[in-house]
């Protein structure tokens, strides 16, 4: 009976741990997607506006259009739209400071302690600068990396756990052992993704 709940527990273990593999594959995706329509984006001619319309906001890849929107709601602190935002702190940051070299956004720093963001009303730069791409490069390979490495210990221990569990259940092996080869398979594309980034 103990040993059913243990597997049981173990598969919902892995059942959390594939779900965060997913969620860590979604952010590589959007913040490549996000990196490669601006990299790629043909420049079209286009009068500076004076003001940021709704059609600029559009035309932002999601990533950056999700921190402006965070901002619109109410000019907020970098916490406060992390809150919005849900992300890690270093790659809201860059994507912030992104928006503010793209003068989307501006920084009020009136108060040292508390930097707020705010919808910019200048003209727009239509290019990026590189230091803005490293910026967001660096935090999201960061981002990243972390996430891996913080994955593939929880695996690491979900193997020891399914050896301890063989020695108590040797009826159950045959299963724990499929439930190994899976989480085997998840560490190796955790480590992949280490490699890329």
């Amino acid at each position: 009976m103990e040993s059913e709940e243990n597997s049981r527990s173990l598969l919902k273990e892995f059942s959390l741990i594939e779900s965060n593999f997913k969620t860590i594959q979604e952010s590589i995706t959007n913040v490549k997607t996000m990196i490669e329509s601006l990299l790629l984006k043909k420049e079209k001619p286009q009068t500076k506006l004076e003001n940021i319309g709704i059609t600029d906001i559009l035309e932002l890849p999601e990533e950056l259009r999700k921190s402006v929107m965070a901002v619109m709601k109410s000019n907020g602190t970098l916490e406060e739209i992390i809150a919005r935002t849900k992300r890690e702190m270093g790659l809201e940051k860059g994507y912030l400071e992104a928006l503010v070299a793209m003068n989307y956004l501006r920084k009020d720093t009136q108060n040292k302690e508390k930097i707020r963001y705010r919808i910019g009303l200048g003209k727009r730069k239509s290019k990026m600068s590189d230091d803005i791409w490293k910026i967001l490069i660096k935090d999201s390979a960061e981002m990243v990396n972390f996430i891996c490495s913080t994955e593939i210990e929880k695996a690491q221990l979900k193997l020891y756990d399914i050896d301890e569990m063989m020695q108590m259940a040797p009826q159950a092996q045959t299963d724990l052992n499929k439930i190994k080869n899976e989480i085997n398979r998840y560490i190796s594309s955790l480590e992949e993704i280490l490699l890329k980034y």
